[in-house]
């Protein structure tokens, strides 16, 4: 009996022993876990994803060419580059009459601006950029007469109504046409531009109505020959010259303005109009000679 006893006292101690060693191992795991806790890891930091900047294209601006206007346009894009960024000019031929060019413009086509007198139908069908091109110089109008009699007979016009007794040459797509027609002074009016003086010259018409800065550029191309510029009258109408550009092409309105404002303000649009000859002439002709001026109705 006593040897049963001790045998199983045996066992049990050798069990105990083995249980006391997995508790002792177990308390140990749960000191590293719970230290393992408090260790503050190494932070990984990942790398920024960087946004590539989107680099805006220049401006491209599509017109045709005209030495004053092409200038004018290049000042105003210029003074405007700090504000608005790059541009590109890219010059395109004429394919048919302004009328015909106006009408692309309006369709968003071939052209991005145009230059035009402006009228309130004008204004419906495209965006003006409201910056007097030609400092106001365009509402003057000096005449072309057809002989020496006509110069005689001119000598008695006074008013509107004295100048209605004779017939002007017009062109049919010129804003002038459609002053004359609200003054009522009869016309002729013609789509091509030679025809214009060459119904002058056969003695269809009395005068021709130009614009007292056109007057230098066509007595050298030779337009004028045998005719007679009228020294003593002037007639005025308000409408101005502008830009204009397609009325959705809110960036182009606003940069040219932009830009044209800032030349106007630093001087440098002064001095490019006054470099050419037929803008200073024409300058002169109406500010610094007395004609008597007759105003017609917009």
């Amino acid at each position: 009996m006593l040897d049963v006893l001790s045998h199983i006292l045996r066992i049990t101690v050798r069990h105990l022993g083995r249980l006391s060693c997995l508790i002792c191992l177990l308390c140990l795991n749960i000191k590293f876990v719970y230290a393992e806790s408090f260790i503050t890891k190494p932070s990984v930091t990942k790398p920024a994803i960087t946004k590539r900047a989107k680099i805006k294209s220049p401006l491209i601006v599509k017109h045709v060419d005209n030495h004053y206007f092409r200038q004018v346009i290049e000042l105003a894009l210029a003074k405007s580059k700090p504000i608005y960024g790059d541009y590109q000019i890219e010059l395109q031929e004429h394919i048919g009459s302004k009328e015909r060019m106006r009408r692309l413009l309006q369709k968003g086509s071939y052209v991005d601006v145009l230059w035009s007198t402006t009228s309130t139908e004008r204004e419906k069908q495209l965006k003006p950029v409201k910056f007097s091109l030609l400092k106001k110089l365009n509402q003057y109008r000096i005449l072309v007469l057809s002989d020496r009699e006509t110069v005689n007979a001119f000598e008695s016009v006074n008013t509107l109504s004295d100048l209605r007794a004779f017939t002007a040459s017009s062109g049919t797509h010129w804003q002038d046409t459609k002053v004359f027609e609200r003054n009522k002074l009869p016309m002729v009016t013609t789509v091509k531009f030679a025809s214009v003086f060459s119904l002058l010259r056969i003695g269809r018409v009395d005068y021709v109505a130009r614009g007292a800065y056109e007057l230098s550029r066509e007595l050298k191309q030779g337009y004028y020959s045998g005719l007679y510029i009228d020294s003593r009258l002037m007639l005025k109408y308000g409408m101005d010259y502008y830009f204009f550009v397609h009325p959705d092409n809110d960036e182009l309105h606003d940069r040219l303005l932009s830009g044209l404002q800032i030349a106007q303000a630093d001087g440098s649009f002064d001095k490019l109009f006054f470099s050419f000859d037929e803008y200073k002439e024409g300058w002169d002709r109406v500010h610094n000679h007395q004609r008597k001026l007759i105003l017609l109705q917009d």
